[in-house]
């Protein structure tokens, strides 16, 4: 009675370890078929423009949140229409991030959220000033292709001033989450 249930056991064992393989293998190999870039640098040098902010996973609490979009506030050229989008697909933290703009209540700061670039048509608007760019961006959200096109389209836009990155998703430091 012990053999059956020792080759039954082996038998889920090399099973069990062989579903993992091919689990992992598939992932592996979907995952590089996708061509989503994961390293931050690699992802910056993509894009060819600098990083200004770095930002938590959302929902950002208010301690983190606030002297974050304070400096980037001060950074922002107030001469400029800011306006502030993903690449390719929404990315939840652009409307975040431009109504914490907007809340900061300074009047000559002129900031809202704005579809993704590959599917937008920039207009300079009625009063025609400048415009100045923020792009959220997070680590394997953009595949590759994506943010070669953005680069590109970024620097035929001749309506379009200035241009920094916002990388979302980046952890805390441990000094900020400890309570």
């Amino acid at each position: 009675e012990i053999k059956p249930s020792s080759k039954s056991f082996r038998a889920l064992a090399l099973g069990f370890l062989g579903g993992l393989v091919t689990g992992s293998g598939a992932a592996l190999i979907a995952d590089r078929r996708s061509n989503r870039v994961f390293s931050r640098s690699k992802l910056l040098e993509q894009l060819g423009y600098p990083l200004w902010l770095a930002l938590p996973t959302l929902p950002w609490p208010d301690q983190v949140a606030g002297p974050l979009v304070g400096q980037l506030a001060a950074r922002l050229d107030r001469s400029l229409d800011w306006r502030v989008l993903s690449i390719a697909r929404e990315h939840e933290a652009v409307g975040s991030l431009a109504q914490a703009l907007t809340c900061l209540n300074e009047p000559e700061l002129s900031c809202k959220a704005v579809e993704t670039l590959l599917n937008l048509i920039i207009r300079l608007g009625s009063n025609s000033r400048p415009i100045g760019l923020l792009v959220v961006v997070e680590s394997g959200f953009n595949p590759s292709q994506a943010l070669e096109d953005a680069r590109f389209l970024l620097s035929q836009l001749s309506c379009v001033q200035s241009i920094g990155v916002v990388l979302a998703g980046v952890p805390l430091p441990s000094e900020l989450t400890e309570a």
